[in-house]
């Protein structure tokens, strides 16, 4: 453990080098360590083999044994309160077991995209979360679909709704040549900058939603970008909440620290159980679970 220690503080000593001098070959090295992308973070964490940033640690620690568990450490947010030392030694313990080693999996659906988003509601300023996770689709491909919506304008009486829409959706056939409304599976990979497609092909907002989903909010939400009472504006923030390791909900922000790890790091470590999961999914997620 005194060694893993010692490798994860060389490694934030390097960082802050890089940060305090600023040279290029440094500026260089800070972009190779930073975790720029969901995508490396999965990478990462996987100890995936023959990447930028493993060739990278050989180069630079030639001397040193790269374990999964010396890199498991530094993808938490060093400076976050919500992931204690103690937490995180059992955790690692937990993934590195030889036994049972685990692993996360981009195609897993236990694991969520949540987008703080800005929208205008008949011209006015309004706040919008919308809770995404990947879904399969036709020829094995996979899309990014909205498992929930949550605000305060989305709270209360629906009013005249259509009752039909969710049993439509959920009769279609999903592996359809048809279906042309959907988000690209590399979306996550832009920040959802692709989201205002939602939006803009108001006539197939359904197209959009996780086929095992059926909630009022979404419902109401069809209504409002049907009638174009709703413009979207921009997604302001972006968490990622991890499920898919057993006794554990990893939630990744987008971190940017001066002498620290960068990118996307584990900003909170929490101990479940899995009906404590289920919990976080309807309390901090807003998902409505059938």
């Amino acid at each position: 453990m005194k060694f893993v220690i010692h490798f994860v503080l060389v490694f934030f000593v390097f960082q802050n080098n890089c940060f305090s001098q600023q040279s290029k070959a440094e500026l260089t090295k800070k972009f190779a360590i930073t975790i720029k992308s969901v995508d490396d973070f999965f990478d990462r964490f996987n100890f995936k083999e023959k990447t930028n940033f493993r060739n990278f640690l050989i180069t630079e620690f030639p001397d040193n044994n790269i374990t999964r568990e010396k890199l498991l450490y530094t993808l938490f947010n060093a400076k976050s309160k919500y992931c204690s030392d103690m937490d995180k030694k059992d955790f690692v313990n937990q993934v590195i077991k030889e036994s049972y080693p685990q692993y996360i999996n981009y195609k897993d659906k236990n694991w969520y995209a949540a987008l703080d988003c800005s929208v205008l509601l008949n011209g006015k300023p309004e706040k919008l979360l919308l809770v995404l996770n990947v879904e399969s689709k036709i020829n094995d491909g996979f899309e990014w679909s909205i498992t929930a919506a949550h605000s305060s304008f989305l709270d209360g009486s629906l009013g005249e709704i259509d009752t039909t829409l969710f049993s439509e959706f959920k009769n279609k056939n999903i592996l359809s040549d048809e279906k042309k409304y959907f988000l690209s599976p590399i979306s996550h990979g832009i920040d959802f900058t692709n989201l205002d497609n939602i939006f803009t092909n108001k006539n197939h907002f359904k197209n959009y939603i996780s086929k095992d989903i059926a909630s009022s909010e979404l419902i109401k939400l069809n209504n409002l970008i049907t009638n174009s009472k709703i413009k979207f504006r921009q997604v302001e923030r972006i968490s990622y909440h991890l499920l898919q390791i057993d006794g554990w909900v990893l939630v990744l922000n987008h971190i940017e620290n001066k002498d620290y790890a960068n990118g996307w790091l584990v900003n909170q470590l929490i101990k479940t159980t899995e009906n404590e999961k289920r919990i976080y999914k309807q309390k901090s997620l807003h998902i409505k679970l059938q």
